[in-house]
Formats: structure tokens, sequence, C-alpha cells
């Protein structure tokens, strides 16, 4: 059975930092998510085959055999209008602006910089009205999927300010044949059972992109940087969350040894590399919604946090 679908509008985009194979590099800052894109542009490259002709001493045609184009990936222009630092910086490997305070604040641009030496792979989500995936067990609605598992660094293109929203766009980052991607590292599709998956089938290392609907809604977006994790070989189910005095402690369910990170819902986020438990003082008492992330599963809820 085919699924046809009509996509409208972006909705998100993640780019995760890979090392010059085509492998995600495991580290604090490896994982961007926005929304602030306004477009993105994706231009198949091709090589014009050479046509044959063979003509008589007549003029005319006795043959004719046409040029065989040949596509050699494809070239992305990100147009941003909300400009996260640290996103610009994985696409780019140009070098943060730091404030005095270690923050980042802003980017600088340096010609020493070689785009060979940035590699990520980037994913899109688009809209899609609601339709049959409604009905399907576990899901969130429909939603298209874009995956470009190895590209190039891209370059900042023209800056220009004027009476209107700014723009930055991010220009020739291009896709790369030998992708290492496999099923992936993120659950985007769901399974037989309606639970979230990684992808059904691992891309082949000549495959530059993929283009696919899913009921897996899109990630959170975040302002700056997460961190990329070793996938985890239990998925956790739950956690704990045990506040005293503004400090709450957080234990995954199940335990064990594999590393997790939660966003604790107050614009921060942590690790525990090694499984145990992870403790956060937030500023004030209130209800946070923490998430708590461990290998493609991830759990929300509500925290409470007093005082006392």
């Amino acid at each position: 059975m085919t699924s046809c679908t009509t996509y409208i509008r972006g909705r998100r985009l993640r780019a995760t930092k890979l090392d010059n194979c085509g492998r995600p590099i495991e580290g604090d800052t490896s994982v961007v998510t926005s929304r602030g894109m306004a477009s993105v542009g994706i231009a198949t490259n091709l090589q014009e085959g050479t046509e044959i002709t063979v003509p008589n001493a007549n003029g005319e045609t006795l043959a004719r055999v046409p040029g065989k184009p040949q596509m050699l990936g494809h070239t992305l222009t990100i147009t941003l209008n909300q400009v996260d630092p640290e996103l610009f910086t994985l696409l780019t490997g140009q070098e943060l602006a730091l404030d005095h305070d270690g923050k980042a604040v802003g980017f600088t641009t340096d010609d020493t910089i070689s785009v060979e030496d940035v590699s990520f792979a980037f994913e899109l989500w688009m809209g899609a009205p609601a339709g049959d995936d409604c009905d399907e067990e576990g899901s969130e609605g429909a939603f298209g999927y874009v995956l470009l598992p190895f590209v190039q660094g891209g370059v900042l293109g023209d800056l220009t300010v004027e009476d209107g929203a700014v723009s930055f766009t991010i220009n020739s980052a291009s896709t790369k044949t030998g992708n290492r991607w496999g099923v992936g590292h993120y659950a985007v599709v769901r399974d037989g059972a309606g639970d979230p998956a990684l992808l059904p089938n691992p891309l082949k290392k000549t495959q530059h992109m993929l283009i696919r609907s899913t009921s897996v809604a899109p990630p959170m977006y975040h302002c700056g940087a997460r961190p990329f994790l070793p996938a985890g070989d239990e998925a956790i189910t739950d956690f704990t969350a045990t506040d005293v005095a503004l400090e709450v402690t957080f234990s995954p369910t199940p335990t064990g040894t594999d590393p997790f990170w939660v966003d604790f819902g107050d614009g921060t986020w942590d690790y525990s590399s090694t499984g145990a438990d992870l403790a956060h003082t937030y500023e004030e008492a209130g209800t946070f919604t923490a998430t708590m992330y461990r290998g493609i599963a991830k759990v929300d809820k509500e925290v409470t946090v007093t005082e006392s």
C-alpha cells in the first residue's frame, strides 16, 4: 500500500555534528534543533552527459545517442530568521563569539576555516494535513521528513541590514557520498507496534537524501546545542524527580549505566555520563516540564519544585 501526502510549511530542522567519515560526534554540543528557518532550498547537482551524433556527408543524422546526466548530490541554501550562534557554528565551522561569562552571543567569520573539515547530518520536518495517520496507534499527526545524512559545511552568504527582517543565509553546503547514518540515531518513524523507532532500512552509502512521511512529531526545539550521547541498550520508560528545597534529583527507570541527559524545563540542561542520578538546582519554585533522553527514548514529565 502506498501513502500519498501533501506537505505544507517547514516545521523544524535538526543538525547533528559528524566526523569526516560521517559518524556522529559524541559530545556536549553536537546537536542543534531549531524552528528559526525562513526557508531551506535543496538543489540537485547534475553532471551533463555528452551527446553523440553521427552525421553523413549530406548533413543527415545517421545516429544519435542522448547524453547520460549523472546526479552528483545536492546543495543546501539555508535562510535563518532566528539566529542560533551554535547552529551557525555547527553548519559552517566558524567560531562562536562569547560574552564575559562564556555565553554564546554571536559568531565570527574567519577565512582560514575550511568547509572540508565541517560535516553534519541535516533533518527537516514539514507539516501535512491531518488524515488517516491520526487513526494509527500512537500517531502524533502527519509530517513530512527529509534527511540528508552526510553534508559538507557551508559558508555565510551576503548580509543586508534594512528596514525589515534581517536574515542570515548559509550557502554551498553540499551532500557527500559515503554516509554512515545507517538506520539513524533518533526515533523518527513508528514500528509495527506503533512505538517510536529508528528507520526501518539502513541508508546505502550512495544515497544522498531521504524524503518520507511519518507520524512521529518533530523534536522539541532549543536555543543552543545539546549533547549527543552513546545509544543506550535499554530504553527509559519513566523517571523520578525528588525535590528538596529547589534541588531536584532525577533518576531514570529502569536504572543502568547508559548515559542520559535531561532538559530541566527552565532553559538549562545537563547529562550523566555514567547513568548515575543527576541533580539540578532550580532558581525558583514552580512547575516545569522536564524531559529525559536515553538512546532513542524520551520521557516528558511535569516536575513540581518547592522551596522547602
